[in-house]
Parts: structure tokens; sequence; C-alpha cells
């Protein structure tokens, strides 16, 4: 058997988990949308999935807004539609924008995620790696 540092170990199985769902999403988006005629229609269901998702990561770390905060972030988004639309030639650049813009906010919402695994991998490596530290060499996980 092969070895690897443990957080390659690590790393491989989650990717792992993270391809075997997304095939199987791939599955149920083939079932669900099978004559998806347009680029849009085909795009619905992974919209629909990521926005899914992204609420379900905030629910498991108890994220919430207050009404007002909600409010404030609907007005901010409204007015920022509002400028790109004026911005934007055409409505698929508008998408694009918007999109683009999502992406943003996307990556900075997200960074919190990751910095606080990675402090629960050096602070506790056993419970992540199962071994002393993720430098500490183990078995690749079998294919």
């Amino acid at each position: 058997m092969t070895e690897a540092e443990a957080w390659v170990r690590r790393d491989i199985e989650r990717r792992n988990v993270l391809d075997r769902l997304q095939k199987h999403f791939f599955n149920l988006d083939d079932k669900l949308n099978p004559h998806s005629d347009t680029a849009e229609k085909a795009d619905a269901p992974f919209l629909a999935v990521a926005t899914l998702c992204l609420a379900e990561a905030a629910r498991r770390r108890g994220d919430s807004l207050s009404a007002e905060s909600l409010e404030e972030l609907k007005k901010f988004l409204k007015e920022a539609c509002e400028e790109i639309d004026k911005f934007a030639r055409s409505p698929e650049e508008a998408q694009k924008l918007i999109a683009e813009l999502s992406g943003k906010f996307l990556v900075s919402g997200l960074s919190s995620f990751h910095a606080n695994l990675q402090r629960q991998e050096m602070e506790d490596p056993k419970r992540i790696f199962h071994a002393a530290s993720a430098m500490s060499e183990v078995d690749l996980p079998s294919e």
C-alpha cells in the first residue's frame, strides 16, 4: 500500500466524497431536466442546489440575520441590480455581472468555513486526520 502525509490522504477522501455526490447530482439532474433545450434551463438545477447548499451551511453554523439586516441586504441587491442593468449592454451581460458579483460575495462568505477547518486541523489533527499530525505518514485510501 502506498503511503503519503495524512493531509494528502484526507484531501483525497474529501475529493472522492464530493465527486461521488456531484455524480449523483448529475444523474438526478438528467432525470429531473432530461430535455433542457437552453443553457438557462440547464443551469437552473445547479443554481437551485447551490442556493440550498449555502442555506444548509449557514443553518448548520447557526447563521441568521435580523429582519432589518435582511431588508438592508435586499435593498442593496436591488440597487446593485439596477446599477448593473444601467451599465450592461445586453441582458446576458447583466446576468453575467450579477453571477460574477455573487461569486465575489461567495468567496468572502466561505473563507470562515475554510479558516475554521484549518484551525481544527492544527489544534486536533487526530480528529480530522486520524494521525498525530497532518504530516504523519499514513496509507492512501484504496480506490
